[in-house]
């Protein structure tokens, strides 16, 4: 007797921005299955990016504003699961935000730092 091997779709869409978006990180993130979600574009609002003087990556933090991304459908739990590790090793967290995507209003998860602070950190000073 085989063992059937079974694969976890989760309902609720995820919402990535920035380096995320762009596909070969994507992929190696996602693995095999990232050939096989649907990705269309959204927006987070009431968010923003911004450089950071501590990390390569942008950061974002709760402002005024909306951050472009991509929404992601279909994900397994297993691809669920490498996000949050990697989540866990930029120090954000998948959390649960409200996307305008076509002008409807979804629940997504997104990768957010933990806490979210409401202001970016200072300025470079150079």
């Amino acid at each position: 007797m085989g063992f059937a091997s079974v694969v976890v779709r989760l309902q609720m869409p995820v919402f990535l921005y920035g380096p995320l978006c762009w596909e070969p990180l994507a992929a190696q993130v996602l693995g095999d299955e990232f050939l096989t979600l649907t990705r269309e574009n959204a927006h987070l609002p009431g968010y923003a990016l911004h450089a950071s003087a501590s990390h390569w990556w942008p950061q974002i933090c709760a402002k005024e504003g909306r951050v472009a991304g991509e929404i992601m459908q279909g994900l397994s739990s297993e691809a669920h699961e490498r996000l949050a590790f990697l989540a866990k090793g930029l120090g954000l967290e998948l959390e649960k935000v409200v996307i305008d995507h076509n002008n409807q209003m979804l629940e997504a998860t997104c990768l957010l730092p933990t806490p979210c602070g409401s202001t970016p950190p200072p300025p470079l000073a150079v």
